[in-house]
């Protein structure tokens, strides 16, 4: 018996970094699966991750390791 996958159409990602160009690099490479569809939220150091966070609910967050705007 073949047991077929079920893929979500479409995945809510927030990219949070304060380089708009690392930002831009993870958008494009998300563009480049065709298996699934992403919708993109990004933040920078000058917006709010956290409140996108509650507002978008993502699932999955790409964080930089460096971001220097969240403490805590």
């Amino acid at each position: 018996m073949l047991v077929q996958k079920e893929y979500k159409s479409n995945y809510t990602i927030l990219i949070v970094d304060d380089s708009s160009r690392d930002r831009a690099l993870c958008r494009n490479l998300l563009k480049q699966d065709y298996r699934y569809s992403y919708e993109v939220i990004e933040a920078g150091a000058n917006t709010q991750p956290l409140t996108l966070l509650q507002q978008a609910l993502p699932d999955l967050i790409l964080l930089s390791a460096s971001s220097s705007h969240l403490e805590n």
